[in-house]
């Protein structure tokens, strides 16, 4: 399969996570909030993702005493999530679970429906708050690695 096939598959995947709003298969740049309003409100509420590949790294794959079984392209996918923060109604529970069922779409999916060779499962590498467009979000960077056998 190509890269694009596998971040196509990423995105169809993260699509069918409870909780998961508008995706997009790579980084938004927004500098306008018409722009938030129009493009990442989903429900009434900001709740946003986007999909970037971070790096790739080629490996050679080799068997016991050095015979070479082809090569692997170990692709690292950052996938970024923007949830509008309200206290009053534990937007940060609702993102936390959101976290956990992409978790569990992915787990469930070992080979990405048979698109890679394999990947290491969603990593949370961060949680925090951020502010995108004057709106104080929940924000999460979750970490996908990859391998393609080629």
């Amino acid at each position: 399969m190509s890269e694009s096939a596998i971040r196509a598959k990423i995105k169809t995947i993260l699509e069918t996570a409870s909780g998961i709003g508008r995706v997009y298969g790579y980084q938004r740049s927004i500098h306008h909030e018409k722009v938030v309003l129009s493009d990442l409100v989903s429900g009434g509420i900001l709740n946003a993702w986007s999909i970037s590949r971070d790096s790739t790294e080629e490996i050679k794959v080799i068997l016991g005493l050095g015979a070479s079984l082809g090569q692997s392209l170990i692709y690292q996918y950052e996938i970024e999530g923007y949830y509008a923060l309200k206290d009053s109604t534990n937007t940060e529970g609702t993102f936390s679970d959101t976290i956990a069922s992409i978790a569990s779409v992915f787990r469930a999916k070992p080979n990405l429906d048979g698109v890679c060779f394999r990947h290491n499962y969603i990593r949370v590498q961060e949680i925090s708050q951020a502010t995108l467009c004057d709106v104080l979000c929940h924000y999460t960077k979750l970490i996908l690695e990859v391998e393609e056998r080629t």
